[in-house]
């Protein structure tokens, strides 16, 4: 027991045990550390007092769907002493203590991924709004994206064209120019401003200029 609580005490994730009633009884160190609190003072709160988005209205229909699933994930937000608002992923575990439910809630700050799926929104808002076409391609040469450039380019839909060998838009005397570029872009790390030919969904040919980059 003693070995338990040390562990929950110095793990990496925030852990906090909430009661029925929204209570925190339970604040480990991280949870301090990243909240700013003491644990009085957090353990003289309540799920309402740092989570934002929750209002009390919610708890009961969220304490049953703890006590009947048990465990599952949800992303929210804590609000630490300073008023810093963090997007946390909080792991939910039902458990019960001498006969007294608990949600044992752990807590990671995910900032970081937050940031970073802001920023794959940001380029692909770029991409999509491209009139270039830009397509992604594995170094075997299927297609894993396709952009609405590429679609008005080509002729073909997204559907059409992920999953499929970009060697389908290439005209029949250039059959292992696909092949022949992708080698040069694995050794040299760049193909730049290729002038070359590609054949669209209706099989007329169009002109093009291609940048490979890894």
């Amino acid at each position: 027991m003693l070995f338990r609580s040390f562990c929950i005490e110095q793990a990496g994730d925030s852990i906090l045990w909430i009661d029925s009633e929204g209570q925190i009884v339970f604040a480990n160190k991280k949870a301090c550390e990243v909240l700013g609190y003491s644990k009085e003072e957090l353990q003289a709160m309540t799920v309402f007092d740092i989570d934002p988005l929750f209002a009390p209205e919610k708890w009961g229909p969220h304490w049953e769907a703890i006590r009947q699933q048990k465990a599952f994930v949800i992303e929210s937000c804590h609000r630490t002493k300073s008023g810093r608002i963090l997007p946390v992923e909080v792991g939910v575990n039902y458990m019960t203590v001498d006969g007294t439910e608990y949600n044992c809630a752990v807590a990671r700050d995910i900032s970081e991924r937050k940031k970073a799926e802001q920023q794959l929104a940001h380029f692909s808002a770029i991409v999509n709004s491209s009139q270039d076409a830009i397509i992604g391609v594995t170094l075997d040469g299927v297609v894993t994206s396709w952009n609405p450039g590429a679609d008005r380019l080509y002729g073909y839909a997204p559907a059409e064209m992920i999953g499929q060998s970009i060697s389908k838009l290439l005209p029949p005397d250039r059959a292992d120019e696909i092949a022949s570029q992708l080698a040069t872009l694995w050794r040299e790390g760049r193909v730049e401003h290729l002038d070359t030919v590609r054949r669209r969904k209706d099989g007329t040919l169009v002109d093009v200029s291609i940048t490979y980059s890894p």
